[in-house]
């Protein structure tokens, strides 16, 4: 295991206005992605401090903003009023932490699901609500770090330049099982050998650019793009390598080693054919 996890610390800034006070924020450990880049989704966990076993929970920022109170019954509504709407905006599932395998199948899922994974460092099993209210301040302060990071990223077209298509197409994709998400990727792969085959430049650049979004929710182990580059290879070599490279990333998403080899060997085999 790569070491014991860091208990997450504070970091101090002012608002700028002379005699204000400091707003203190957590400083979140990130073992795996970034706090300047988080994805909006990240496996949480801790060791308990009695018995040292690892604790996991899953956190999620909604990509889509919720009011809450279109969905609570009219007499429950003015109970509503004291409720922080932004709690529903980010949570963690489950809000106590569960007991995992082990650190290298927490990092084996956050590679599969291209999940941040955050030390929150230790708690203790025995003290159920001090570890709620430890997962919550988590919670908020991953919610704050992403909430910087979308203001501060410029959107990736305009309403005028893609009509919101690139951005409905991410949320649809941050929302996908990583199967289906595989299952997107191979009907592109679809339309890209269809419109290379035809010619139809138009098309392989809005399917290039379709394929470049949803790659950003799969692991960079399956080599999106070297699938790329062999279905736009339109002889019966880049259709077998194309063949081939879907079906290892099936084999990786449901953990088909043994196999995983093999279809490798094959990749190796012809992709060296090329080389000669």
């Amino acid at each position: 295991m790569a070491g014991d996890p860091c208990v997450a610390g504070t970091a101090i800034s002012y608002n700028g206005h002379k005699g204000a006070a400091p707003v203190t924020y957590m400083q979140l450990v990130f073992e795996q992605g970034s706090s300047a880049e988080p994805r909006g989704h990240a496996l949480l966990y801790f060791r308990d401090s009695s018995t040292r076993q690892l604790l996991a929970s899953y956190v999620v920022v909604l990509p889509i903003e919720m009011d809450i109170t279109k969905y609570i019954p009219p007499m429950l509504a003015s109970q509503m009023e004291q409720v922080n709407l932004g709690e529903f905006s980010a949570f963690a599932v489950p809000p106590v932490p569960e007991v995992i395998p082990g650190h290298d199948h927490l990092l084996h899922l956050a590679a599969m699901r291209s999940d941040d994974v955050v030390q929150g460092g230790d708690v203790s099993s025995q003290d159920v609500m001090r570890t709620m209210q430890q997962v919550n301040e988590v919670v908020q302060e991953y919610a704050r770090l992403y909430a910087d990071y979308l203001a501060q990223t410029p959107a990736t077209t305009t309403p005028e330049e893609g009509h919101g298509t690139a951005s409905v197409e991410e949320v649809m994709y941050s929302l996908m099982s990583e199967r289906d998400r595989l299952g997107e990727l191979s009907r592109l792969a679809g339309t890209l050998r269809f419109a290379a085959e035809r010619g139809d430049r138009e098309l392989m650049s809005e399917t290039e650019t379709t394929v470049r979004a949803l790659a950003r929710y799969l692991p960079e182990g399956y080599k999106v793009g070297r699938i790329v580059e062999t279905v736009k290879d339109t002889s019966e070599r880049g259709a077998r390598l194309a063949r081939l490279y879907m079906d290892r990333c099936y084999k990786l998403c449901e953990g088909q080693y043994d196999s995983l080899e093999e279809v490798e060997r094959a990749i190796r085999g012809l992709e060296s054919e090329g080389s000669r």
